[in-house]
């Protein structure tokens, strides 16, 4: 069983699947990168059919199982993560990204439609979840009822950092799902498909940079656990310069030919609101260099404040777009979340600063 020194930091068990690591880092990079934007493609092509009201029901279950194994998946991952595992965490959830994406291809491989495309990316999705429970189920004790008390002690030490880490995928869900669901209430069907989609080619740019914080997390752990002072600091600065630049560019790329893409996902049907977009990319560049900035301390297993800070302002951003999209429309929702991803990368910022010092300091103090 994998366990955690007295420092905090994860034991040579983070080595564990390393020799494996630098190649499936990398198929990881690939699939999150094609293989997200391929399912983000079938997900809000199926917000057309709402224009017509066609299927309305059966979009919605779909779009709730997807958030449902979205949900367990990063949770899973958590757990290999809060254990030390990063590489085999990876492994499978590179693998759970295969399996999914050809449900979805051979849907689309026997000419069906958008619909049971969908249908097909959920079941192959479906399977993925259940390979990694299994998998997990004989790996790790505390998913059997038999556990002796140093088995509760070893539980007791991995239950903070996996709740902590639990934060990221519940507030993804408070920022993505439920705005969705406030400007449906307020403003209709339409509506929804407009900033759905909308928001959704904003946020293309945040893709690429979570398979970055994917690929950054174990390096991280085995810089900070082999005493590597200038690996850790050059990994601090490279990745958050790239985080930003990378975010930067395509967010650029995206303000222009965004609305070329829109008219062509929507099929002209929906009008394009430039206003309204460029609020969307602003939010998505902040929450993508906030994801980077989180995976610092949540590769030490020490991100606990700023999984409070992160379901706080979350909380606090999804109050004032209700607020704002009942008395300033559609453009103060988005205002609202725009606002809100700025706060939570300030926040995150500031946190990162006491802990990037502290980190450096018992690095120091270890290595003299």
């Amino acid at each position: 069983m994998t366990r955690l020194i007295n420092t905090g930091f994860h034991s040579e068990a983070i080595i564990l699947f390393n020799a494996n690591l630098h190649f499936i880092k990398w198929i990881a990079f690939g699939l999150t990168v094609i293989g997200v934007l391929l399912s983000l493609l079938v997900e809000d092509s199926l917000y057309s059919d709402v224009i017509t009201g066609s299927n309305f029901t059966t979009i919605l279950l779909l779009l709730v199982g997807h958030i449902v194994m979205v949900l367990l998946t990063l949770l899973f991952y958590c757990v290999f993560a809060a254990a030390g595992e990063y590489g085999r965490g990876t492994m499978f959830l590179s693998l759970g990204y295969a399996v999914e994406f050809l449900g979805l291809f051979a849907a689309l491989f026997i000419e069906v439609g958008l619909l049971q495309a969908a249908m097909g990316l959920l079941l192959g999705r479906i399977i993925a979840v259940l390979c990694m429970f299994i998998a997990m189920k004989k790996r790790y004790f505390w998913l059997d009822l038999k556990m002796t008390p140093p088995d509760y002690r070893q539980l007791r030490l991995l239950l903070k950092p996996a709740l902590a880490s639990l934060s990221v995928p519940v507030s993804e869900l408070l920022l993505i799902v439920t705005p969705r669901l406030i400007v449906s209430y307020f403003f209709g069907a339409q509506a929804t498909v407009l900033f759905t989609t909308m928001r959704t080619l904003s946020r293309i740019a945040v893709r690429p940079v979570i398979a970055i914080n994917r690929i950054i997390e174990p390096e991280i752990s085995i810089a900070v656990a082999s005493r590597n002072l200038l690996g850790y600091r050059m990994l601090f600065y490279r990745s958050i310069l790239a985080a930003i630049l990378i975010t930067c560019l395509i967010s650029i790329i995206s303000f222009f030919f965004g609305s070329e893409v829109f008219t062509f996902w929507t099929q002209g049907k929906l009008p394009f609101d430039n206003d309204l977009f460029l609020l969307f990319i602003v939010e998505g560049a902040f929450m993508g260099i906030a994801t980077v900035l989180i995976s610092f301390p949540s590769a030490l297993n020490r991100h606990a404040k700023f999984a409070m800070a992160y379901i706080g302002l979350s909380l606090c951003t999804i109050l004032i777009v209700f607020y704002a999209a009942g008395e300033y429309g559609l453009t103060g929702a988005a205002l609202m979340l725009a606002f809100g991803s700025v706060s939570v990368a300030v926040a995150f910022s500031c946190l990162l600063i006491i802990h990037f010092g502290l980190v450096v300091r018992e690095l120091k103090n270890n290595g003299s």
